[in-house]
């Protein structure tokens, strides 16, 4: 009888050993089980503190993490090399199981792979913002980056310079001094897309423009400076076509720059002078003389006094 007691308090022993490596074993390491929707919402943790794991007999990694406020999420769990992964799928009530079991699988076949799915999901967002980043200087205008060009050398040209680059891109009514200005060449080119300004566009832009051949040489001069300092922004770089402004093409259709011979010397000013005074039109001698002191041309000098 003492025999069959020692057996029995032996295999107890057993028992309890066994169960409480089991208990050990589903704290620690999870619970196997056969995932169900149904199965899945009965989940609870086995703890106060520390998350509850249970994994799918059917598909390897595949598992449930149960928190203490019972938020379940699917989760994924493997090896690549000697590093563990445990990666998180999506909380389960935004998720099919049907869909998460098979996502489960990609990055099991990933694992197998030696493929680390963490490093890929990086990858793939720092490509998606490159994407989204590039995809948006794509849309940037000539206008975006030209205010911020002539802004940022104003303080460095000379006040005629400067003057240049604001009347050349003028057109249009002006509803602070009440005046609807002739437009100007560059102001055709504001609207326009940096990675539109191809070569052609520009041979486009020289040829089928009303504007003196000096005005068009003079804009395109603007532009060439303006379209180079693009090139050296990081904001910009890369963005003009491979074939744009700098082509022979185009440079072939800009009428050259001539330096004027038919000009007064300071020696001519008094002749000059003598003979305007003896015109007996006092009109059309003032005139003569704004237009030699302003520079202005005589269709501009009219304009304004109209």
């Amino acid at each position: 009888m003492a025999y069959n007691i020692s057996i029995i308090n032996h295999w107890f022993l057993l028992l309890i050993i066994v169960t409480l490596n089991c208990l050990l074993i589903a704290y620690f390491f999870g619970i196997n089980m056969n995932f169900t929707k149904p199965a899945i919402e009965k989940l609870e943790c086995q703890s106060d503190s520390k998350p509850s794991f249970y994994w799918d007999s059917s598909t390897s990694g595949f598992g449930v993490k149960v928190t203490p406020n019972n938020k379940k999420t699917y989760i994924f769990q493997g090896r690549v090399g000697s590093n563990t992964r445990r990666i998180t799928i999506g909380q389960v009530k935004d998720w099919r199981l049907s869909d998460a079991r098979e996502k489960a699988k990609e990055l099991a076949v990933l694992c197998s792979q030696g493929i680390d799915p963490v490093i890929e999901k990086a990858k793939r967002i720092e490509s998606d913002l490159k994407y989204g980043i590039e995809s948006k200087r794509k849309e940037i205008k000539f206008r975006d980056a030209w205010e911020l060009y002539v802004t940022a050398n104003k303080n460095r040209w000379r006040p005629r310079t400067y003057q240049d680059h604001i009347d050349l891109c003028r057109g249009g009514y002006d509803s602070e001094r009440n005046y609807t200005y002739k437009e100007q060449p560059i102001k055709q080119l504001l609207d326009i897309k940096l990675i539109d300004l191809t070569s052609d566009f520009f041979i486009d832009w020289l040829n089928k423009n009303s504007f003196r051949a000096t005005t068009a040489s003079k804009s395109y001069r603007l532009v060439r400076a303006f379209l180079n300092w693009c090139d050296e922004d990081t904001r910009f770089e890369n963005l003009l076509p491979s074939k744009s402004f700098n082509t022979k093409a185009v440079r072939r259709n800009v009428a050259p720059v001539n330096a004027k011979k038919d000009c007064l010397t300071k020696q001519q000013l008094p002749s000059w002078f003598n003979e305007i005074k003896n015109i007996s039109n006092t009109k059309i001698s003032t005139f003569f003389i704004c237009t030699l002191i302003t520079g202005s041309r005589k269709d501009e000098l009219l304009a304004d006094v109209c």
